[in-house]
């Protein structure tokens, strides 16, 4: 927390505290639409509504970074369906897998460290507290680090996404962004 602000703040009576939280959760909201996306909430704050061409502009991108790699589109979007059909649940490479048509955990594997490196998701490995230490082997939770990407995809496959779960994946987001400096 800011020192500064703490400081500024600390006095705040009750209903000032409630005006900065309606104002916090009108922005959220806002977040859960746009992301974190310059255009996107530009647009939005201008239009209250994202055109389709920013979707597909995104969606494009990754598409496009995904096939230089020299991976495949179609196996690029099973693999995110296996992702948002289990989004917020652990799973393990295998059983992410076995849902698509490509059954090598290998190659899901491979997908993911790819999306990882575009910072499009992330992996929420399992931490053994009694060990104090990240267990990789064990199942991990698979999370999309701006909303506004889960929804292109969301919409792209056609497989909503709970607001709790997406919510979820922000905080782990905030979490690994500003825990891991």
């Amino acid at each position: 927390m800011d020192p500064d602000w703490y400081q500024k703040h600390k006095m705040d009576n009750v209903d000032k505290l409630r005006y900065h939280s309606n104002k916090l959760k009108i922005f959220f909201e806002k977040y859960l639409i746009t992301g974190g996306i310059p255009l996107v909430i530009n647009e939005y704050e201008l239009n209250k509504e994202i055109p389709n061409y920013i979707y597909d502009l995104y969606y494009s991108w990754i598409i496009g970074d995904v096939l230089k790699e020299g991976k495949t589109k179609q196996t690029l979007k099973e693999h995110i369906k296996s992702i948002l059909v289990c989004y917020s649940m652990p799973v393990s490479w295998y059983s992410l897998a076995k849902r698509s048509s490509v059954k090598s955990h290998v190659t899901i594997s491979s997908y993911i460290e790819l999306l990882s490196n575009l910072f499009v998701v992330f992996g929420c490995f399992f931490f053994d507290i009694g060990e104090n230490k990240v267990n990789y082997n064990k199942n991990k939770k698979i999370y999309m680090y701006d909303p506004f990407i889960l929804k292109i995809f969301s919409n792209k496959l056609n497989i909503p996404v709970e607001k709790e779960k997406i919510v979820e994946g922000i905080v782990g987001a905030t979490l690994k962004t500003t825990c891991s400096r």
